[in-house]
């Protein structure tokens, strides 16, 4: 018995087993978009188009065993790295535009001042901003204020871009 190389426990060997099939199953979730994003064998692609067409749940959970096993042949780890920078991504962008509606609902309320968004963001134009933010707070009409309120938000959003650039 060599003692080197120790072979993993059944054990460990079944959660593995389990890890890999719960990345087929997230696979299988992904939107045809996001799954071109990630490189893979075309065995496994299409095992991935063909479960979403499925609707009986033992075929489902058959096919799904399918798309592990082909998983299990090949480096799966490239393809969990690839989702984890996928939802890296969109975390970055959720997080962003939570920034840009808050600093939008924060100027157009008063609880920023114009002024100090612009200290904190260079780029930006305090002027414009500011008429901005008054279109957007002295407008009778909702269709208007909504229009003004997506103004604002561009606005930040290119704001804020153009100033990570400089960074």
């Amino acid at each position: 018995m060599n003692h080197s190389d120790p072979r993993p426990s059944k054990t460990q060997q079944k959660k593995e087993a389990n890890n890999i099939q719960k990345l087929g199953a997230y696979l299988s979730t992904l939107s045809e978009k996001k799954l071109n994003e990630i490189s893979m064998p075309n065995n496994i692609r299409s095992a991935i188009t063909e479960i979403k067409k499925i609707s009986s749940n033992s075929a489902r959970r058959r096919q799904q065993q399918y798309i592990g096993r082909l998983l299990r042949s090949i480096d799966h780890k490239s393809i969990k790295l690839q989702i984890d920078k996928l939802l890296d991504t969109q975390t970055f962008h959720k997080s962003r535009h939570k920034l840009i509606l808050h600093y939008r609902d924060e100027l157009v309320t008063k609880k920023i001042k114009v002024d100090d968004f612009c200290e904190h963001y260079s780029e930006a134009n305090s002027e414009q901003l500011i008429e901005l933010v008054h279109n957007a707070s002295h407008s009778n009409s909702e269709k208007i204020r909504k229009t003004n309120y997506k103004l604002i938000f561009k606005y930040l959003e290119s704001t804020i871009d153009q100033d990570k650039k400089d960074e």
